[in-house]
Parts: structure tokens; C-alpha cells; sequence
């Protein structure tokens, strides 16, 4: 819900008019970056969501290393996101270090760095990232697109949409 509160804030508050599928796919990440990493500043999941899409843009494109094609920015861009959550990762690690208690952070991140396997095996930090990139790329599009549906939905039934705001 908070999310949800600065969101509408800063992005539609004032504006009479907004392009719905960037603002849904621009919401949907900074909500994955705070289930996911905890973060709840905008500007970290700005300075995210540029280097994922180009990520994402280029994943399904032949795979040609070759400096200027989508693939090359998208392996460019991986690296970035890698390096960014590396960061994260390390913060939470100092923080763990320090007496900070996991369940002060319920994200993922933090249930990933406390998660053992049957032989009691943290995960690594790349196996981590690899996860986080995972639920990244799994939840983002699909949910950016269904928000955007059902909001083009309600839009286009406002009968629906009374009883929306009514059940509030």
C-alpha cells in the first residue's frame, strides 16, 4: 500500500493525462524491489529498472556478442544489475554481521541469505543473484501487463468501476 501511496504521488498526482503500460511496468518493479531487495527509495529502483529492461529487451535475440547488438547491451546490462545487487547483498551481509536481525527485512533477499540446502550450505552470492534476476524477469512483465489490462478493463466499464471505489 505504501508503495502503492508514493507511487501515485510522484507519478500521477496532477497529471491529466499518463501513458498506463510504462507507468504499470515502472510500478510493478519498484513493488519487485521492495518485496525483493527492501528497497523503497524510488531512486534505487530507477536506477534499476533502465539496465533490467535493456536486459530484458535483449534475452530473446540471437545470441551475438558483438558490441551495438540488443544481446551485447543486454549482457552489458545483466552485469550492471548483477553489480547493483551485489551491493545489496553485501549491505544486508554487514548488517546480518552486526547484529541486525533477518526479520527486520521480510524480503527475499533476506530469505535467500539465511536459506541452508539439506547439507547446510548457504547459497552463494551468485546463486542469489541468479534467484533475484529470476523473480525479477518471471513477475515483471506478465504483472505490468495484467495491471495494465485491468485497468483499461475498469476504464472501459465504469458501472464496474463505481463498484470498485464503492467497496473501498
Amino acid at each position: 500500500d505504501g508503495i502503492l501511496v508514493r507511487f501515485i504521488q510522484e507519478h500521477l498526482h496532477g497529471k491529466s493525462e499518463v501513458l498506463l503500460f510504462p507507468l504499470m511496468k515502472k510500478l510493478t518493479f519498484s513493488i519487485a524491489c521492495e518485496v525483493l531487495v527492501g528497497r523503497q527509495d524510488m531512486e534505487d529502483h530507477d536506477m534499476l529498472l533502465h539496465p533490467f529492461d535493456t536486459m530484458v529487451k535483449g534475452l530473446f535475440q540471437l545470441p551475438l556478442n558483438i558490441p551495438g547488438t540488443a544481446y551485447s547491451k543486454a549482457m552489458a546490462a545483466s552485469d550492471a544489475v548483477r553489480k547493483q545487487l551485489q551491493v545489496w547483498i553485501d549491505e544486508r551481509r554487514r548488517g546480518m554481521a552486526t547484529g541486525i536481525s533477518v526479520t527486520e527485512h521480510p524480503d527475499i533477499l533476506s530469505g535467500l541469505l539465511k536459506y541452508t540446502d539439506e547439507h547446510g550450505q548457504f547459497l552463494s552470492d551468485k546463486e542469489v543473484k541468479d534467484n533475484m534476476l529470476m523473480m525479477l524477469f518471471a513477475g515483471h512483465d506478465t504483472s505490468s501487463i495484467v495491471a495494465t489490462m485491468a485497468c483499461k478493463y475498469l476504464a472501459s466499464n465504469p458501472a464496474i468501476m463505481d463498484q470498485v471505489y464503492a467497496g473501498m
